[in-house]
């Protein structure tokens, strides 16, 4: 595949072109979950999730508490580590469970609990990962051309410097690592 790949470059003398969504979901990989910050919130998210996918007493608690709550009865969303997409619908359904998860936690055995900082770590990744979601979606649908990549970059480079400049360090760090 490569060698045909190469041979029409040179013989039509075409510039290659890097898969955008791709290049998108490296910049996540490369800079936003190599964070240690972030790993260990995901790490720990991961866990949680975990714990309440294979224990049917702490799922059944969950049901309580939603119900106990009013809480959408959801389930917990595993993610793929090598899925970015995945990772962000795991942590949406987190956060919107958070309420009675942490009222399930200090009756379960769960290894793992979020400090506030990390819940509030976990909505500034969400909202991050969510701007990332919509270009993914902009630049695959059928009609996406070429000239839909400068104008969808430099959103997001402007999205990212924005957060830079009008919110909390720690957020500020976050940015810096997907910009």
């Amino acid at each position: 595949m490569s060698v045909a790949i190469r041979e029409i470059q040179e013989t039509y003398n075409v510039v290659p072109v890097k898969c955008l969504a791709h290049s998108l979901q490296l910049v996540i990989k490369a800079r936003l979950f190599k964070d240690d910050k972030v790993k260990e919130m995901i790490t720990k998210a991961r866990s949680i999730i975990g714990h309440f996918s294979h224990s049917t007493s702490s799922n059944k608690l969950l049901k309580e508490m939603q119900d106990t709550h009013n809480i959408a009865n959801h389930v917990l969303i595993q993610d793929i580590s090598t899925r970015w997409d995945s990772t962000l619908q795991a942590l949406r359904r987190l956060l919107e469970q958070r309420v009675a998860v942490q009222a399930c936690l200090p009756r379960i055995t769960c290894k793992a609990e979020l400090t506030t900082e990390e819940w509030i770590m976990m909505e500034k990744v969400v909202n991050i990962l969510r701007y990332f979601e919509e270009a993914t979606k902009s630049i695959s649908k059928s009609t996406a051309t070429l000239s839909d990549a400068i104008p969808l970059i430099n959103s997001l480079r402007k999205l990212l410097e924005n957060m830079r400049g009008s919110s909390p360090r720690e957020e500020e760090n976050i940015s810096q690592k997907c910009g």
